[in-house]
């Protein structure tokens, strides 16, 4: 049978250091963490694109997910792992859209 999402997304994520209550500074993180399931596509030739703002991006992999897809910025560092835990495709993000039956992204 035929999974429509087989491969696991993950999104690199940092955060800022922060002062507790007592003025203490509690060190920021960065990891990478899991932000569901996904398929990719490689479309070989670096398709282009042109986004809202009428900004062409050229990009080498489409990346498709749920619908309820975690909010993800422009220039985040993103990457697909694979059915056997290797890294299929990694990159920066240049445009996501959340659409009525799915969420894609532009790496």
């Amino acid at each position: 049978m035929v999974k429509q999402y087989p491969y696991k997304l993950e999104v690199f994520v940092k955060t800022d250091a922060v002062k507790d209550d007592d003025g203490n500074w509690i060190p920021g993180s960065e990891e990478w963490q899991d932000f569901g399931k996904c398929r990719d596509e490689d479309s070989r030739s670096g398709t282009k694109t042109i986004s809202n703002d009428q900004i062409k991006y050229e990009y080498t992999w489409l990346i498709q997910c749920p619908k309820k897809l975690k909010s993800i910025d422009i220039g985040s560092e993103v990457r697909v792992i694979g059915i056997n835990g290797e890294i299929r495709l990694s990159g920066e993000v240049l445009r996501v859209k959340y659409d009525q039956l799915h969420s894609r992204i532009w790496v």
